[in-house]
């Protein structure tokens, strides 16, 4: 049976040459027939095998197969009973595993599907010089093979497809998995480069494609490990999905300017791509186009792209594939005025990223987009955002300064967390929500709010007051009204917008853990709402404090904080 290695084509990189060693003219064989099984029998290494054969309605021979037993270097005869050779059909060599190398008369003309299949011992396959047709995925998984010629004559490298149970398409490209393949010589004629056909060839350096190509498909190139340059034909206008994912060795690529789009996941995991220019007749690029591209230093992306598209992985809707996620170089970004929304995770890692400039025209920040952007240290948002997605700048240690715009909404969960440098942020009067965590782990101590007390108090704030982390350096955080006016949240321990007996109960806790030589039981910015009269401290005194402010609000009074000091 054929051995195939299937390959799923999915999602989350100065050309080296080798040489051929001259090959030693084999003797042309001595054909013995056996008309009844059309076979003959052939010089294969020391020894013989037996080729199947057809002859075809034109007087010419088909060779249908060979013997699984033949070992060592096969030279394919022109003739057979005086009839040319003209064609080696289907799966006709596939998995002879003992052949260490090949060669395909000038006669031959055609060449099958899968024709050299799984020929895994082969190091060269000499073919014609020129041919009229080769067939699906002829060499795939030849893997010793070290340099092919593919004939003038020849117009498309064709991929074998075929569904799986679930209906996923399973591609097998002409020379994918030819492991020790190194060098590559393409046709003049050559116009299509078909899916997958390289896909995994790791020892592939370099290739010279010729400009008379118009279609390079899907994943042509993937891990191709060791390739460090490329250069587009102008005549190709797509860059194909996964076209050069896992290149990890690609330095750098030229994309002409006939080029009108870049696919998904082009370049993911070209870990060595330091820069990239992308021509401004670029109007379209797909999902996670430069995920993982972690020496990449700039990029600029053209005019005409509207987002920056993240893949979902499907078995977890939360996973997101960010556009240039994981790019821990990338130190400076260049988006187009025509952007509106900057998608999932976009820039998920960029811990080099310092400062970025959102276009006004934004209207959409997504959940995770700056997330982990750990020296970003400013950033305004524009007045099109009315959503601060979930964790859309957690993360950002270095994060000192943002500006929230007069459209906002909401600011969801974990918005901030980890914003450990972010010491005060101005929030609109037109935020209405505010997420779980959205600044737990920051450093927040002031909130300037453009709106009143009264407003402030009308936001809906998610917190569980027994639950750390949460929303409580928000609520602690001394507030800043537009009227002048400064609220903390004293008394309140429990952060649940009220002071009861649970605050004093607390306290009362935290006094008698310390007189006991204990730690308390308050963190520290709760020790600054216990903290009455401000001594720095919290003892027996802030403790009645709190009791007195209680028992008021139980006698139907409306204290002041400054009527129960006495002041």
């Amino acid at each position: 049976m054929q051995k195939w290695k299937k390959f799923l084509a999915t999602l989350t990189a100065g050309a080296l040459c080798a040489v051929a060693l001259p090959l030693a003219k084999l003797e042309l064989p001595e054909v013995v027939m056996n008309a009844a099984a059309a076979e003959c029998t052939v010089p294969v290494g020391t020894g013989t095998t037996t080729l199947t054969y057809e002859v075809q309605e034109d007087d010419t021979v088909e060779i249908t197969g060979c013997e699984d037993t033949a070992a060592g270097e096969l030279e394919i005869p022109a003739e057979i009973d005086g009839k040319a050779v003209t064609r080696i059909g289907d799966m006709a060599f596939n998995d002879k595993e003992y052949l260490t190398g090949i060669t395909v008369p000038d006669s031959v003309k055609t060449i099958g599907d899968q024709a050299f299949v799984d020929c895994v011992s082969a190091t060269y396959i000499n073919l014609p010089q020129e041919m009229d047709s080769l067939g699906e995925a002829v060499f795939n998984s030849c893997y010793a093979l070290e340099e092919i010629t593919i004939p003038e004559g020849i117009t498309e490298l064709s991929s074998f497809v075929e569904k799986d149970e679930e209906g996923v398409a399973l591609y097998y490209g002409s020379l994918a998995f030819c492991k020790a393949l190194k060098k590559v010589t393409l046709p003049s004629t050559l116009k299509t480069i078909d899916e997958y056909t390289f896909s995994s060839c790791p020892a592939l350096e370099s290739i010279e494609i010729p400009n008379g190509v118009t279609e390079i498909k899907e994943g042509a190139f993937k891990s191709c490990e060791s390739l460090v340059s490329i250069e587009i034909p102008k005549s190709v206008t797509n860059i194909a999905d996964w076209l050069f994912n896992s290149c990890t060795s690609l330095e750098s690529i030229t994309i002409p300017d006939s080029v009108t789009s870049i696919g998904d996941g082009t370049f993911v995991c070209c870990s060595s791509l330091k820069n990239i220019t992308i021509p401004d007749s670029v109007t379209s690029i797909g999902e996670e186009a430069f995920n993982s591209c972690s020496s990449l230093e700039s990029i600029a992306i053209p005019e005409g792209i509207t987002s920056l598209p993240a893949r979902a992985d499907d078995s977890n809707y939360s996973s997101y594939y960010g556009f240039l996620a994981f790019c821990t170089s990338l130190k400076e970004v260049k988006l187009p005025s025509t952007l509106k929304s900057i998608d999932e995770a976009a820039f998920y890692n960029c811990s080099s990223l310092e400062s970025i400039e959102i276009p006004e025209g934004v209207e959409q920040i997504k959940q995770f987009a700056f997330e982990g952007c750990s020296s970003l240290e400013s950033i305004e948002i524009p007045e099109g955002v009315e959503q601060i997605k979930q964790s859309a700048f957690g993360m950002c240690f270095n994060l000192k300064e943002i500006t929230i715009p007069g459209n906002v909404k909401s600011i969801e969960d974990d918005a901030f967390v980890g914003c450990e440098s972010l010491k005060s942020i101005s929030i609109p009067s037109s935020v209405t929500y505010i997420g779980y965590c959205a600044f737990s782990y920051s450093g927040l101590t002031d909130v300037y709010y453009d709106g009143t007390k009264e407003q402030w108090n009308a936001i809906e704030i998610v917190n569980n007051a027994n639950e750390y982390p949460n929303n409580s350096l928000l609520i602690y955080a001394t507030k800043h009204f537009s009227d002048g006016t400064q609220a903390t949240s004293t008394g309140d321990l429990d952060g649940n917008g009220t002071v009861d007996t649970n605050d004093v109960f607390e306290a009362m806790l935290y006094v008698a853990y310390r007189g006991a030589g204990m730690s308390g039981n308050l963190r520290a910015e709760q020790i600054t709402a216990a903290d009455i009269d401000g001594d720095g401290s919290v003892d027996s005194t802030d403790v009645y404090y709190i009791l007195y402010y209680v028992a008021l609000q139980g006698a139907g009074k409306k204290p002041t904080w400054d009527s129960v000091l006495g002041r």
